[in-house]
């Protein structure tokens, strides 16, 4: 089974005001998603916080596992074209994958 990134919720009166904490499929912190959760949890409800991660997360595993994509060195933090093309790729195989169980 492969590691994957993950969340773990903390008390909303935690002093260092991060809702969530971000960790990647090694097991680091991963410092810009727990800043983004923080700052989504400023704009919009707890929950909704948590259903943005659920969302991301996949795709930042995958972006991290995929061995094409490790291949090609792409990053999340690319020009918004780029990660476009990333997101894409992403579905792709999702469609490849759905298309395959199928027959």
């Amino acid at each position: 089974m492969v590691a994957a990134y993950r969340f773990v919720p903390r008390p909303p009166n935690t002093e260092h005001g991060h809702p969530f904490l971000v960790y990647n499929n090694s097991g680091q912190l991963h410092f810009e998603l727990t800043c983004f959760a923080r700052e989504a949890t400023i704009q919009v409800a707890r929950q909704t916080t948590q259903v943005y991660l659920y969302a991301l997360l996949p795709f930042f595993t995958w972006l991290d596992t995929d061995f094409q994509q490790l291949g090609s060195r792409r990053a999340w933090n690319e020009s918004p074209q780029n990660v476009r093309l990333i997101v894409a790729d992403l579905y792709i195989g999702y469609s490849s994958n759905a298309i395959a169980i199928e027959l």
